[in-house]
């Protein structure tokens, strides 16, 4: 019931004529939004649609490049394809190169595709909001996509110094919603990538096999360590290992002092043709020899973390 009488007799009236609630005008939209929401909980009017609703794995994947150019962002669009048609993963993609994100651009989204901007600005963002400013791509993923421009990249990361929670909401209400949530990042360590790197299950460190690469990899490990981060949360993607560099991959391992984790295979003429069109090689190309090698980084990933993961209630 919504009434301009602030007159206790009256609203007591209104309720035994059957009003669940009422408020006083003026109101505030998010207080009617809030009062609505807790009495379609109370009657159970949203029992159903979370009857009907999986549980997910709610696992939250950073894609960390060793240095730039490494195909990073490439690796992260297809492997979300990957287990979004592949593995039939509720994926959800996350542009985190606030300033220069190149999703929208690899991707062929409009510029006026709504951003994490929309999203970390919302001071009521809930699932449904949410939902609304995620991008849907036709191969099957969901995108919070970067800032249009550089300059909105400071909104982000404004919002994110004075209220650490707000970027916590939204990997919480993506892992609420979506088996895997994919950040694609910068080399940057900065505030905001260290808050990423927090909240992740596990951080994917993508490197290629040449020297300038392998003394960044291991200034990240040491980084990694003295965050306190255990090392089974920092796995190593070796992307191009079939490229000639004059480092096999057993150089690579005995020069960091660890195993790599995983391998993704060169086949640069695809991957390029690819990015030119905008259309991912796992949409275009699936069965490709490097669609193949990353389906399988994909079903390995998923093999471990859908084994340990704790389904999260969506």
């Amino acid at each position: 019931m919504l009434t301009a009488e602030a007159d206790v007799e009256q609203r007591v009236k209104g309720l035994r004529a059957g009003a669940d609630d009422d408020i006083v005008k003026p109101f505030h939209p998010l207080e009617l939004i809030a009062r609505i929401k807790a009495l379609l909980a109370r009657s159970g009017g949203g029992q159903q649609k979370k009857a009907a609703e999986k549980a997910t794995l709610g696992q939250l994947a950073c894609f960390y490049p060793a240095k730039g150019g490494v195909g990073t962002t490439t690796i992260a669009i297809n492997t979300a394809i990957a287990l979004a048609t592949r593995l039939k993963r509720k994926t959800a993609l996350l542009d985190a190169n606030l300033q220069f994100g190149d999703m929208r651009v690899f991707l062929d989204m409009s510029l006026n595709s709504s951003s994490i901007v929309n999203a970390i600005s919302e001071p009521a963002l809930d699932d449904e909001l949410l939902k609304k400013l995620l991008v849907s791509h036709h191969g099957g993923m969901e995108l919070l996509l970067a800032p249009p421009n550089p300059e909105s990249a400071d909104i982000v990361v404004e919002r994110q110094r004075t209220d650490p929670g707000s970027l916590s909401n939204i990997l919480s209400l993506l892992r609420r919603s979506h088996d895997y949530t994919l950040v694609d990042m910068p080399k940057t360590i900065d505030d905001f990538n260290l808050q990423l790197f927090d909240e992740a299950d596990v951080i994917f460190v993508v490197m290629t096999a040449d020297l300038s690469c392998l003394k960044n990899v291991r200034l990240v490990l040491e980084v990694m360590e003295s965050l306190g981060y255990e090392r089974s949360k920092i796995q190593l993607v070796l992307n191009r290992s079939n490229a000639y560099t004059g480092i096999n991959v057993d150089n690579a391992e005995s020069a960091l002092g660890r195993k790599i984790d995983y391998q993704i295979i060169n086949e640069y003429r695809g991957a390029i043709s690819a990015l030119n069109s905008g259309e991912p090689f796992m949409a275009s190309r699936p069965d490709g020899p490097l669609g193949q090698s990353v389906s399988k980084f994909a079903r390995d990933v998923d093999a471990i973390f859908a084994e340990e993961a704790v389904p999260v209630r969506a």
